[in-house]
Formats: C-alpha cells, structure tokens, sequence
C-alpha cells in the first residue's frame, strides 16, 4: 500500500492527465498492480494504493460546503471515543481544529490516537494537509524543487518523482548496520517527518509549508508510584478495548515483559481467547517455552514457527523485500523472518506488536545508571556505540573508495540527537533519553509495515494514549521494570509466577525479590560495560546462510550499470578480497541497493556525501517567501 500526493507552486495550476502515468507506474511496483484510487483538483495530484483493511478513504459534505476528501492510512480514532477508525465524526473534528488553527496542524493530530497518516484537501479553505500520529510513528516521506513538492508513503516515489540521488552518507550507515540519520532516508534530499511536523498547501496561493510544533519537553507528572501504575494499566486497556474492533488476529508473544504486558491487556479485556499469539522459537532461548505457558494460561490460540529451521531465503525472495524496504538497508535475518510471515500469517489480516512497551521500564537508559553525578548529560558516544548503530568497518569504506571519515559519519548520525538534547536543556537526562529511545522506535518502524505486507500492523503500546501515560511517570517508578511489572499484576494476576527469560519471577519489586533483580541489573551492567567492551557484535545471520546466490545477482547488477560505481567496487573487492562473514553482511546490501534502483528507474545513480542538515526542529517553506 502506498500513495503519492504531488503539489504545484504554481498559482492554481493544474497537473496534465499525463502526470498522472508516474505515480500508477510507481505505486503497481510497489504493490503488485492493485487498482488505484486517485483525487485531483486545481494544484493537486493525489494518488493512492489501498489495502481495505489498512486505508480508509471517507469523504463528507456539509450542508453550504464543498466536499471533503481524508485518507487515513493505518488506524486512528479520536480520544474521547472507543472506535479506532477514521469516521464522520473524527473528520469533522479534525477538520474544524484545522481551520481554526492552520499554522499548527500538528495540534490537530494530538486529540487522536493511533499509528496513521492522513491526508485531507479541504476545498472549503483550498488548503491541504498531510499529518501523522503524535510521533510520527506512522510516518511520510517528502521533498521538493522549483516546481512542486512531492509528499509519499514511499521515500523511494519521492526520489523518483524529483530525481533524486542516493545519499551516501546513508547508504554508508547501511554498510555499518545502522539506520538513515533520524530524518533522512536513502535519498538525498528526501526527508522523513517526525514528531510534530505536517505538510500545508496553500493551493490558491501556490505555497507549501512544513508546519513543526514544539513537543520536546520534560514529560512527567508529579503523582506517586499507585497512581501511575493505574494509569497505565488503564491506558494499556483502553488500547485492547479500541483495537478490539480492528479484531487482532495474531499477537508477536515472547517471554519478555512487553509482548505479556499486551497479552494481559487482552487478558483483561476478555479478548485473549480470540487471538492467535505467534511464538517464535530458537534452540536453548527461553522465550520460547515462557511464551507457550503465557499463551496456555490465556487459553489462547498458538502459531508455533521454529526459527531455526527456516529455509534459506531465495535471492529473489530478498530482492523484493529490498524494494519494500523503501531503500533501507536489510540484514538476511529480516528476510528470513519476512519469508516466514508470508508463508505463515497469510491467512491473518491484523497484526498486534508489543514495540514500545520499554518505555514504560529501564531498558533503554540502564546504561546511565552508574552516572548519577552527571544528571543532565547524556553519554551521545556510548549510546551510539551501544544501543543505536553498529561498529565502524574501516575495510567496507576503503573498499568502496569512500572518502568518509568515521567522526564525521558520527556526526552526521548524532547531529538530530544532539539537537533534541539542546532542545530539552536543564530536563533531566533520563527524559531526554526517553525522547531519544522513541526516535529509534519510529526508524524500526519505518520498516516495520513491511514485515507483514498485506495485514494491518497495530501498534499499541506506540498509541498516543499509552505513551502518554508512560512517559508520564517518573523515571524512578520505572526502575527495573517496578512499573510494568506492578501493571501486569493489575491486568492479568495469573501471570506473576512464570518467571521472565532472566529466570525471575515476574512479580513487582519487593524484598522477596530484590535479590534477584539486583543480581539481574549487576549482571546486565558487567555484560555490557566490561565483559563486551570493545568487541563487535556477532554476526546476525547463521554461517551456514552462503552468499553464493547472491554474488551473481550482484556481479549482473554491477554489469548492467546500475550500482553506483562506490558499490560496484566494492562488490569486486569482496569477490576477491573479502571473508565470507563480510560478504554475509555487505553482498545482500549490494543486491538489495540495485533492486530499488531498478524499480525506480528515475533514480539517478550517483551517490551524494553532502550532510544536509535540513529542516529538523524547523519551518520550511516551498518556494521561499520573497521580501519587498
């Protein structure tokens, strides 16, 4: 599913049916020739690729008014309503804070809840919008030039439609196993918007804007332990009760706190009995075996997948995960895992995850729990080392003839870090940290969609009102997991006595139990801060995965001349120099990086190294307002 909403800066002016030819080209790769929806009007294109049960088109007439047209990708609901989809009542709402404050759309999207984009053309105002969810975790892509502005679901269509190159200081974070920069995607000027930014056209006037309200801040409120728990017991059942009506079909289950926390929501809903809980299985995990019982005392279903035994993915099997990926880098292990849901989940149209529920225990800034004497600063060296991105591999730059030096890739992947933490200046580093572990959530889900293609991937504990209630509690009350634990009891008591993958009890924090999870937090700390220190992370990919299907795919794509020439020399040098570990890691990226140029043909090959620090935290205006 995808769409493609192409503005003029031209006063009025209204693209030729001719235009219309790219967008259905683009969007039939991208979901395999589905019928298309399409909209215009004076200044506007807008075309779409609907899956049914992931986008709502809805249209509303009131009386004296001109039409309105909203597309809603993903599920969203209002607030102070139990129903998760996009309905009359929702549009007016939204519309009406729209018009009332149109050069803060953002606010508009804080009364609603959910993963979702939406795109509105209000005739009534000639005025368009394109917004998502609060952080933006259901998220666009756009860019622009002289001539119009193109806002997409896929980076890959924007950089087609403006011609737009490969980025290269993305496509180098790829070769170091990490995500674009915060903002960025594999193309060179082709951003993603994140938390409180929107897309205005003026159509009468000819004018766009990237509309940002501020919403880094320090987020929690003043209220004790009982209270909070409550309140995230409450919004974790809010959310089962509003997805009730999107019929979660399966739910991702392991034995880790987050996955039972949602399993408990159901629980406590009376909806676990309906679901099917995926459990994925490795040899020797525990995750496992935990999840089975979970799932057992639910009296849920179970869909059972050994992950050990899956097949080896095919070359073409991974080259068109590559172009689902929209141009993000791919490891095989997430081609094996989307092998697996196709021939698996087919049958299943709604997926649940429980992505983001470590927000609501320490996971994410344990690292800085021997730091106390520096409360306001965070360690941007030590998270990027640790928790963002992967070990620089000096072989792969020189290699590739890239002329990058590693401080300055650093740079460029830190610098929206860096300036979210300028921006919360005086908060509290463990809030600060908060804001950056939702960042990371939004780039994993960037990518998340595509690991279920033709089901709806809700995301509930990414849901304004859960997150709201998480980051609203002090960082104290979430110390080694108190809060969820204590909130899991609240939801589904029966689930205390099995013990999580570290062997405790999942029971909330007391004397009974302060031994064990002390021992759990010292053991976790010498893990990562002595016993790993210095040494790269395993490979991901199982040795007996063999490059061999995809050297030659890589040495056709290479002759064919569609690798940039950075990619083509590095793909020589692994045929000759290379270790198979290396070849595991970079030959796939070197198929996967010329499938997307194939499909998107308008691409232009070379790669740009420039660091275009762009728009974050900031207005944009497309064309520039001219004085006098």
């Amino acid at each position: 599913m995808a769409f493609i909403l192409r503005i003029s800066l031209g006063r009025g002016e209204t693209f030729a049916a001719a235009s219309a030819a790219p967008e259905a080209a683009l969007l039939r790769i991208c979901n395999d020739g589905r019928e298309l929806f399409e909209h215009a009007a004076p200044g506007i294109r807008l075309a779409v690729d609907p899956v049914a049960h992931d986008c709502c088109v809805l249209r509303r007439r009131r009386a004296g008014e001109r039409e309105i047209l909203a597309v809603c990708f993903g599920w969203c609901g209002l607030l102070d309503q139990e129903n998760a989809r996009l309905d009359e009542r929702t549009l007016d709402a939204v519309v009406a804070d729209l018009r009332a404050d149109p050069r803060h759309p953002a606010r508009a999207a804080a009364r609603l809840t959910g993963n979702f984009v939406l795109v509105i053309h209000d005739p009534e105002t000639s005025r368009a919008f394109v917004l998502s969810d609060e952080w933006a975790v259901r998220s666009f892509h756009y860019g622009g030039n002289e001539r119009e502005v193109v806002v997409s679901s896929r980076a890959a269509a924007v950089a087609s439609l403006l011609q737009a190159p490969i980025d290269g200081m993305a496509w180098t974070a790829g070769l170091r196993g990490a995500f674009p920069a915060v903002h960025g995607t594999m193309f060179q000027g082709v951003r993603r918007a994140w938390a409180g930014q929107a897309i205005v056209a003026d159509l009468a006037a000819g004018s766009v804007r990237l509309a940002c309200d501020d919403r880094f801040f320090d987020h929690h409120v003043s209220r004790s332990f009982d209270e909070s728990a409550q309140a995230l017991a409450e919004a974790v059942r809010r959310s089962a009760r509003r997805c009730a009506g999107l019929a979660p079909e399966f739910v991702d289950l392991t034995g880790g706190n987050d996955s039972r926390l949602a399993a408990a929501g159901l629980h406590a809903e009376g909806l676990a009995s309906s679901a099917v809980f995926q459990v994925g299985e490795n040899a020797g995990d525990a995750d496992g075996p935990l999840a089975r019982e979970i799932a057992s005392r639910l009296g849920a279903r179970i869909l059972l997948r050994n992950r050990d035994g899956e097949k080896d993915v095919p070359v073409d099997f991974f080259a068109s995960c590559s172009v689902r990926f929209d141009g993000y880098f791919m490891s095989l292990g997430n081609a094996r895992r989307m092998w697996a849901d196709r021939r698996d989940y087919g049958d299943y149209r709604y997926h649940w995850g429980s992505l983001g529920g470590e927000l609501a225990r320490d996971y994410f800034w344990r690292h800085e729990y021997l730091k106390f004497w520096s409360p306001r600063q965070v360690d941007m060296p030590y998270l990027l080392k640790r928790r963002l991105y992967a070990r620089w591999n000096d072989r792969f730059a020189a290699a590739a003839g890239l002329a990058v030096p590693e401080t300055a890739h650093d740079d460029y992947l830190l610098a929206p870090l860096r300036k979210i933490a300028r921006h919360m200046d005086g908060a509290s580093k463990f809030y600060v940290l908060d804001l950056l572990y939702v960042v990371r959530l939004t780039q994993k889900t960037a990518v998340t969609w595509a690991y279920a293609p033709d089901q709806t991937v809700v995301l509930p504990f990414l849901a304004k009102e859960f997150l709201d209630a998480a980051l609203g509690a002090a960082w104290w009350q979430r110390a080694n997991r108190r809060l969820s634990l204590d909130v899991l009891a609240r939801l589904a008591p029966g689930l205390q006595d099995i013990p999580n993958d570290y062997g405790m009890v999942m029971a909330p924090l007391a004397w009974s139990t302060l031994g064990a999870h002390v021992k759990s937090l010292a053991g976790d700390v010498l893990r990562r801060r002595i016993l790993n220190r210095g040494k790269s992370r395993p490979a991901s990919v199982p040795p007996r995965v063999l490059p061999g299907d995809f050297a030659p795919r890589a040495r056709e794509l290479e002759q064919n001349g569609v690798l940039p020439p950075e990619a083509a020399r590095l793909v020589r040098w692994l045929e000759q120099e290379g270790t198979e570990a290396e070849r595991l890691r970079a030959i796939p990226a070197m198929v996967g990086l010329g499938e997307v140029l194939n499909a998107y043909p308008a691409i232009r090959r070379e790669m740009s190294f420039e660091v275009d620090d762009g728009s974050f935290l900031s207005d944009v205006e497309w064309p520039p307002s001219r004085t006098g």
